[in-house]
Protein backbone atom coordinates (compact mmCIF):
# COMPACT_ATOMS: atom_id res chain seq x y z
CA UNK A 1 0.00 0.00 0.00
CA UNK A 2 2.72 2.60 0.92
CA UNK A 3 4.98 1.43 -2.47
CA UNK A 4 1.55 2.12 -4.48
CA UNK A 5 1.00 5.74 -2.82
CA UNK A 6 4.73 6.73 -3.05
CA UNK A 7 4.39 6.07 -6.70
CA UNK A 8 1.32 7.53 -7.18
CA UNK A 9 2.70 10.76 -5.21
CA UNK A 10 6.01 10.75 -7.38
CA UNK A 11 3.79 10.15 -10.93
CA UNK A 12 1.53 13.36 -9.57
CA UNK A 13 5.02 15.26 -8.72
CA UNK A 14 6.62 14.78 -12.20
CA UNK A 15 3.19 15.63 -13.95
CA UNK A 16 2.81 18.86 -11.96
CA UNK A 17 6.42 20.04 -12.85
CA UNK A 18 6.56 18.70 -16.20
CA UNK A 19 3.09 21.09 -16.80
CA UNK A 20 4.98 24.07 -14.78
CA UNK A 21 8.22 23.84 -16.94
CA UNK A 22 5.55 23.59 -19.93
CA UNK A 23 4.22 26.59 -19.08
CA UNK A 24 6.28 28.81 -18.42
CA UNK A 25 8.52 27.75 -21.50
CA UNK A 26 4.86 28.86 -23.33
CA UNK A 27 5.25 31.62 -21.62
CA UNK A 28 8.95 32.61 -23.03
CA UNK A 29 7.76 31.69 -26.21
CA UNK A 30 5.11 34.23 -26.34
CA UNK A 31 7.56 36.79 -24.80
CA UNK A 32 10.52 35.89 -27.47
CA UNK A 33 7.64 37.64 -29.91
CA UNK A 34 7.85 41.39 -30.50
CA UNK A 35 5.03 42.79 -32.74
CA UNK A 36 1.28 42.98 -32.51
CA UNK A 37 1.08 41.99 -35.92
CA UNK A 38 2.97 38.73 -35.65
CA UNK A 39 1.97 37.77 -32.56
CA UNK A 40 -1.74 37.97 -34.84
CA UNK A 41 -0.60 36.59 -37.58
CA UNK A 42 0.77 33.07 -35.93
CA UNK A 43 -1.92 33.12 -32.78
CA UNK A 44 -3.68 29.45 -33.90
CA UNK A 45 -0.66 27.96 -33.61
CA UNK A 46 -0.05 29.60 -30.23
CA UNK A 47 -3.52 28.60 -29.05
CA UNK A 48 -4.10 32.36 -29.16
CA UNK A 49 -7.68 34.18 -29.94
CA UNK A 50 -7.40 37.80 -29.93
CA UNK A 51 -10.20 39.64 -28.29
CA UNK A 52 -10.20 42.83 -29.16
CA UNK A 53 -7.87 46.09 -28.86
CA UNK A 54 -8.67 49.49 -27.30
CA UNK A 55 -6.78 53.03 -27.62
CA UNK A 56 -5.12 53.93 -24.37
CA UNK A 57 -3.22 57.41 -23.59
CA UNK A 58 0.68 57.80 -25.11
CA UNK A 59 -0.33 56.34 -28.34
CA UNK A 60 -0.93 52.63 -26.19
CA UNK A 61 -2.73 49.85 -27.54
CA UNK A 62 -4.18 47.35 -25.11
CA UNK A 63 -4.98 44.20 -26.42
CA UNK A 64 -6.95 41.14 -25.22
CA UNK A 65 -6.10 37.27 -26.05
CA UNK A 66 -7.34 34.41 -24.76
CA UNK A 67 -5.43 30.98 -24.53
CA UNK A 68 -7.35 28.00 -25.45
CA UNK A 69 -7.89 24.55 -24.01
CA UNK A 70 -5.40 25.11 -20.62
CA UNK A 71 -6.84 23.45 -17.57
CA UNK A 72 -10.03 22.28 -16.66
CA UNK A 73 -12.21 24.83 -14.27
CA UNK A 74 -9.96 28.31 -14.98
CA UNK A 75 -9.60 30.71 -18.29
CA UNK A 76 -6.55 31.64 -18.98
CA UNK A 77 -6.09 35.09 -20.80
CA UNK A 78 -2.96 37.77 -22.29
CA UNK A 79 -2.96 41.07 -22.06
CA UNK A 80 -0.16 43.02 -24.50
CA UNK A 81 0.44 46.67 -24.29
CA UNK A 82 2.21 48.08 -27.55
CA UNK A 83 3.54 51.12 -29.26
CA UNK A 84 3.56 51.34 -33.08
CA UNK A 85 3.21 47.75 -33.15
CA UNK A 86 6.17 46.63 -30.65
CA UNK A 87 4.74 44.90 -27.36
CA UNK A 88 6.23 46.06 -24.31
CA UNK A 89 4.39 44.33 -21.65
CA UNK A 90 2.89 40.82 -21.44
CA UNK A 91 0.45 40.14 -18.64
CA UNK A 92 -1.02 36.29 -18.76
CA UNK A 93 -3.61 36.01 -15.70
CA UNK A 94 -6.08 33.14 -15.06
CA UNK A 95 -9.73 33.43 -13.93
CA UNK A 96 -10.24 30.15 -11.83
CA UNK A 97 -13.48 28.38 -11.07
CA UNK A 98 -13.91 28.27 -6.98
CA UNK A 99 -14.72 25.27 -5.38
CA UNK A 100 -18.53 25.20 -5.06
CA UNK A 101 -18.42 25.84 -8.82
CA UNK A 102 -20.52 29.42 -8.27
CA UNK A 103 -18.17 32.02 -8.66
CA UNK A 104 -14.16 33.13 -10.33
CA UNK A 105 -11.69 34.65 -9.39
CA UNK A 106 -8.78 35.79 -10.93
CA UNK A 107 -4.69 35.40 -10.46
CA UNK A 108 -1.80 36.71 -12.53
CA UNK A 109 0.34 34.44 -13.37
CA UNK A 110 3.11 36.03 -15.56
CA UNK A 111 4.50 39.35 -16.33
CA UNK A 112 7.43 40.43 -18.63
CA UNK A 113 8.15 44.20 -19.46
CA UNK A 114 10.03 45.68 -22.09
CA UNK A 115 11.58 48.16 -19.60
CA UNK A 116 13.29 50.81 -22.13
CA UNK A 117 10.10 51.26 -23.95
CA UNK A 118 8.29 51.59 -20.47
CA UNK A 119 10.61 53.86 -18.70
CA UNK A 120 10.09 56.71 -22.15
CA UNK A 121 6.28 56.22 -21.65
CA UNK A 122 6.93 57.12 -17.71
CA UNK A 123 8.51 59.95 -18.74
CA UNK A 124 5.66 60.70 -20.92
CA UNK A 125 3.06 60.17 -18.38
CA UNK A 126 5.46 62.11 -15.71
CA UNK A 127 5.80 65.31 -18.02
CA UNK A 128 1.66 65.47 -18.54
CA UNK A 129 0.64 64.00 -15.12
CA UNK A 130 3.50 63.89 -12.56
CA UNK A 131 2.89 59.89 -11.56
CA UNK A 132 4.02 56.60 -13.21
CA UNK A 133 1.76 54.24 -15.69
CA UNK A 134 -0.46 51.74 -13.81
CA UNK A 135 -0.97 48.45 -14.55
CA UNK A 136 -3.55 48.20 -12.17
CA UNK A 137 -5.95 50.25 -14.29
CA UNK A 138 -5.91 48.01 -17.26
CA UNK A 139 -9.00 45.55 -17.64
CA UNK A 140 -9.19 42.24 -18.19
CA UNK A 141 -10.82 39.80 -19.96
CA UNK A 142 -13.26 38.75 -19.50
CA UNK A 143 -14.72 42.59 -18.93
CA UNK A 144 -13.78 45.28 -21.31
CA UNK A 145 -13.06 48.75 -20.55
CA UNK A 146 -16.37 50.21 -21.23
CA UNK A 147 -18.09 53.25 -20.79
CA UNK A 148 -21.91 53.48 -19.66
CA UNK A 149 -24.35 54.78 -17.90
CA UNK A 150 -26.95 51.93 -18.46
CA UNK A 151 -26.43 49.12 -20.11
CA UNK A 152 -27.20 45.44 -20.98
CA UNK A 153 -30.92 44.22 -19.67
CA UNK A 154 -30.09 44.96 -15.87
CA UNK A 155 -29.88 49.13 -16.97
CA UNK A 156 -26.09 48.90 -15.03
CA UNK A 157 -23.16 50.44 -15.26
CA UNK A 158 -20.31 48.21 -16.57
CA UNK A 159 -17.89 47.17 -14.25
CA UNK A 160 -15.43 50.11 -13.81
CA UNK A 161 -18.29 52.26 -13.27
CA UNK A 162 -19.87 49.91 -10.76
CA UNK A 163 -16.32 50.32 -9.02
CA UNK A 164 -16.78 54.02 -9.51
CA UNK A 165 -19.83 54.24 -7.76
CA UNK A 166 -18.38 52.27 -4.48
CA UNK A 167 -15.70 54.85 -4.85
CA UNK A 168 -18.09 57.99 -4.63
CA UNK A 169 -19.76 56.14 -1.72
CA UNK A 170 -16.59 55.64 0.20
CA UNK A 171 -15.53 59.26 -0.74
CA UNK A 172 -12.04 57.89 -2.17
CA UNK A 173 -11.03 60.98 -3.36
CA UNK A 174 -7.63 59.42 -3.57
CA UNK A 175 -8.25 56.85 -5.68
CA UNK A 176 -10.66 58.72 -8.23
CA UNK A 177 -7.81 61.46 -8.68
CA UNK A 178 -5.55 58.98 -9.64
CA UNK A 179 -7.97 57.73 -12.30
CA UNK A 180 -8.50 60.89 -13.48
CA UNK A 181 -4.37 60.50 -14.08
CA UNK A 182 -5.21 57.05 -15.48
CA UNK A 183 -3.21 55.96 -19.18
CA UNK A 184 -7.10 54.36 -19.37
CA UNK A 185 -9.36 56.99 -20.87
CA UNK A 186 -12.57 54.97 -19.87
CA UNK A 187 -10.96 55.26 -15.98
CA UNK A 188 -10.46 58.90 -16.58
CA UNK A 189 -14.37 59.50 -18.11
CA UNK A 190 -15.77 57.58 -14.93
CA UNK A 191 -13.35 59.51 -12.87
CA UNK A 192 -14.58 62.50 -14.06
CA UNK A 193 -18.34 61.88 -13.35
CA UNK A 194 -17.43 60.78 -9.34
CA UNK A 195 -15.47 63.71 -9.03
CA UNK A 196 -18.47 65.86 -10.22
CA UNK A 197 -20.73 64.13 -7.98
CA UNK A 198 -18.87 64.36 -4.92
CA UNK A 199 -18.30 68.28 -5.51
CA UNK A 200 -21.92 68.79 -5.57
CA UNK A 201 -22.72 66.35 -2.38
CA UNK A 202 -19.87 66.95 -0.66
CA UNK A 203 -18.13 70.49 -1.59
CA UNK A 204 -14.57 68.30 -2.12
CA UNK A 205 -11.81 71.04 -3.13
CA UNK A 206 -10.07 69.54 -6.06
CA UNK A 207 -5.99 70.55 -7.23
CA UNK A 208 -5.81 72.93 -10.15
CA UNK A 209 -4.62 70.08 -12.13
CA UNK A 210 -7.26 67.53 -11.88
CA UNK A 211 -9.45 70.64 -12.41
CA UNK A 212 -7.25 71.18 -15.63
CA UNK A 213 -7.86 66.98 -16.51
CA UNK A 214 -11.31 67.70 -15.93
CA UNK A 215 -11.62 70.01 -18.45
CA UNK A 216 -9.62 68.57 -21.26
CA UNK A 217 -11.84 65.81 -20.75
CA UNK A 218 -15.20 67.44 -21.51
CA UNK A 219 -13.55 68.69 -24.90
CA UNK A 220 -11.82 65.65 -25.47
CA UNK A 221 -12.28 63.87 -29.12
CA UNK A 222 -10.61 60.31 -27.59
CA UNK A 223 -12.61 57.69 -28.44
CA UNK A 224 -13.72 54.93 -25.76
CA UNK A 225 -15.88 52.07 -26.22
CA UNK A 226 -19.20 52.43 -25.45
CA UNK A 227 -22.80 51.02 -24.29
CA UNK A 228 -26.17 51.64 -23.99
CA UNK A 229 -29.35 49.74 -23.78
CA UNK A 230 -28.98 46.41 -23.83
CA UNK A 231 -27.55 45.73 -27.33
CA UNK A 232 -26.21 48.91 -28.57
CA UNK A 233 -22.04 49.55 -28.44
CA UNK A 234 -20.27 51.35 -30.72
CA UNK A 235 -16.68 53.60 -30.18
CA UNK A 236 -17.90 56.99 -28.95
CA UNK A 237 -15.65 60.53 -28.28
CA UNK A 238 -15.64 61.43 -24.68
CA UNK A 239 -16.57 64.63 -24.49
CA UNK A 240 -19.94 63.40 -26.35
CA UNK A 241 -20.37 61.32 -23.08
CA UNK A 242 -19.41 63.73 -20.57
CA UNK A 243 -21.79 66.60 -22.87
CA UNK A 244 -23.59 68.64 -19.88
CA UNK A 245 -27.23 66.59 -19.97
CA UNK A 246 -25.82 63.24 -19.52
CA UNK A 247 -23.06 64.53 -16.50
CA UNK A 248 -25.82 66.58 -14.90
CA UNK A 249 -28.52 63.74 -15.48
CA UNK A 250 -26.14 61.35 -13.92
CA UNK A 251 -25.54 63.50 -11.10
CA UNK A 252 -28.55 64.44 -9.95
CA UNK A 253 -29.19 60.93 -9.86
CA UNK A 254 -26.23 59.92 -8.01
CA UNK A 255 -27.51 63.04 -5.08
CA UNK A 256 -30.61 61.08 -4.75
CA UNK A 257 -29.00 58.09 -3.19
CA UNK A 258 -27.41 57.78 0.12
Amino acid sequence: MKLIFALVFVTHTITALHGQANQAEYFKSIERIKNVSELIRIQGKLRLAKQHEDSLNLGIVQTNWIVRKWKRYSTTYLITLSVGDKIFYREFHRQYLTEDFENWYSKTIYVSTDSAILNKLNKLQNSKYKCNIEVDHLTHLPERATFGYACQGSAIMPGDGMKMKALVIKKDTATLESWIRSVNPVKQAYSYLALRVLQSKDSIALSPKTEQIMKELESSSKIIFSCSGCVFLTHLPIKAQLSPDNVKYFVDRMMKTK
